[in-house]
């Protein structure tokens, strides 16, 4: 780990941290890509338009399911595996179908926050705590990933 080999264990990490730590980024988009928490975006139309033979007037509300678009093998090939390297090779981040967080105007304003407090609590549970699963069922992986009855972890420091 790159931040390991630059700073002691009990330096904080900075900025210039977390922006290094792209692998882990994209750790987070393919883990949202599959775990979809918002399933779409409700938009307004602002002119008439046609979508495959269909008018859609202007004003009226439209819902894009996004959980779809993660899910399409043309944008995603082998969309159900996890594979966080698709992020590192192709730029898919800024990508209009990404809408993990919105997109345009309406993208979510605290997507960079997020992401740099869900860098932050990895880098530090990775680095500092081994842990194990106990009990309980395995995961569901499809169609998405869950945890029926919890996820059980034992979590111990090193």
């Amino acid at each position: 780990m790159g931040i390991r080999e630059r700073k002691r264990a009990d330096e904080p990490i900075e900025w210039n941290d977390l922006k290094s730590m792209r692998f882990t980024r994209a750790v987070i988009f393919e883990t949202s890509r599959l775990a979809t928490i918002v399933n779409g975006v409700l938009r307004k139309t602002t002119q008439e338009m046609e979508l495959n033979g269909y008018v859609i007037p202007k004003g009226w509300r439209i819902y894009v399911y996004t959980r779809e678009v993660n899910y399409d093998p043309f944008l995603y090939p082998d969309p159900l595996a996890f594979n966080p390297w698709r992020w590192m090779d192709k730029g898919l981040e800024s990508q209009n179908y990404f809408l993990i967080f919105g997109g345009g105007t309406r993208q979510c304003p605290g997507k960079e926050l997020g992401i740099a407090e869900i860098s932050t609590f990895l880098h530090y549970f990775v680095t500092r705590y081994r842990w194990e699963e106990v009990g309980g069922e395995k995961l569901m992986k499809f169609p998405r990933v869950e945890a029926p009855n919890g996820l059980h972890i034992r979590v111990s420091s090193y």
